[in-house]
C-alpha cells in the first residue's frame, strides 16, 4: 500500500511539473528605473519579444528575473506563469582600459560554463603573442573542455584551466620578465597563472579579473579581455567557496575560438 501511494505521488509530481511547464508566461518587462516597459503573454514554445533597451554609457547585458540576479534569461529559457524581467547593464567604462587593443581581426574565445550563459573574450596577439598562441593551441586540442574554475576570490579573480600536466612552459610576457606588456589587470582582463614563482612557468591555467587589481600589472601575462558575459563573471565570482575553492563544481563545458581565418602556430616553449 505504501509503495502504491509513493508511486502515485511521484507520478502526480511528474504530471504536475509537466503541466506547469505548459503554462503560458505572462511577462512584464521593467526598465532600470523600475517602470513597466511592456507586458506580453508567451505561449509554450514561443520566444519572448525581449524589447530593446539602451542606456547611454552602458552595455546591455540581458534580461533577468531579479535586478540583482546573475541568471540571464535567453530564448531557450523555460518561462511560465507570471514573470517579471529586469534589464542589467555594464558600464562602458569597464572596457576603456583595454578598448585600444580591440581589432576586428583579433581571435575571440567563447567559454561555455555549465549552467551559465557563454563568456566571450577577445585575445590581443599584439600584446602577448606567444601567450595567445598557447591558449589557441590548447583550445584547438580540446584541453579545457571539462575542466573547472577551481579557484574563486570575489572582487579579485576567477581561475581555471587546470588539467593534465603539460611539458610546454611558456615565457612570461610581462615587464618584470623583461617583456613590454601595457595591458593592465582591470575588470574582465584575462591573464596567465604560473605553476610556480618562476616567471617562465605558465602552462595552461588562466584567470579572469573580477575587479581591478593593479598589483598584478607587470607581474603576470595579461593577453585579452572580456567582451560579453560580465554577468557570468559576477555569478561565478560570488559562488559559495571554502578556502578559495567553489563548494559546487563550476565546470567548463567547452571552450572554442574564432581565429578570424588566421592560422596560429603552436606556442614556443621556454627553454631553461
Amino acid at each position: 500500500m505504501r509503495r502504491a501511494t509513493l508511486l502515485f505521488l511521484s507520478m502526480f509530481l511528474v504530471f504536475f511539473a509537466a503541466a506547469c511547464r505548459d503554462e503560458p508566461a505572462n511577462i512584464t518587462y521593467y526598465d532600470d528605473e523600475g517602470d513597466v516597459l511592456k507586458t506580453e503573454t508567451v505561449e509554450p514554445g514561443e520566444t519572448p519579444s525581449f524589447p530593446e533597451v539602451t542606456k547611454e554609457g552602458y552595455i546591455f547585458l540581458g534580461w533577468f528575473k531579479d535586478v540583482d540576479s546573475y541568471d540571464r534569461i535567453h530564448e531557450e529559457s523555460s518561462l511560465s506563469g507570471d514573470v517579471d524581467l529586469y534589464p542589467r547593464f555594464e558600464s562602458e567604462a569597464t572596457l576603456n582600459p583595454y578598448r585600444e587593443h580591440f581589432d576586428d581581426d583579433n581571435p575571440v574565445v567563447t567559454i561555455k560554463v555549465e549552467g551559465y550563459a557563454p563568456m566571450k573574450i577577445e585575445l590581443f596577439p599584439e600584446v602577448a603573442p606567444n601567450t595567445v598562441k598557447n591558449m589557441i593551441h590548447l583550445i584547438e586540442e580540446g584541453y579545457y573542455d571539462g575542466s573547472t574554475f577551481h579557484r574563486v576570490i570575489e572582487n579579485f579573480m576567477i581561475q581555471g584551466g587546470s588539467g593534465e600536466s603539460l611539458d610546454c612552459k611558456i615565457e612570461g610576457e610581462f615587464s618584470s620578465n623583461g617583456i613590454d606588456n601595457p595591458l593592465e589587470h582591470t575588470r574582465g582582463v584575462i591573464s596567465m597563472a604560473r605553476v610556480s614563482g618562476d616567471y617562465n612557468s605558465a602552462t595552461s591555467q588562466f584567470f579572469i579579473m573580477h575587479q581591478d587589481s593593479s598589483h598584478l600589472d607587470g607581474e603576470y601575462a595579461s593577453y585579452g579581455a572580456m567582451i560579453e558575459g560580465f554577468d557570468v563573471l559576477d555569478a561565478i565570482a560570488t559562488v559559495d567557496t571554502q578556502n578559495e575553492a567553489p563548494r559546487r563544481t563550476v565546470r567548463i563545458a567547452s571552450v572554442s575560438v574564432d581565429t578570424k581565418g588566421v592560422d596560429y602556430d603552436p606556442p614556443t616553449c621556454y627553454a631553461d
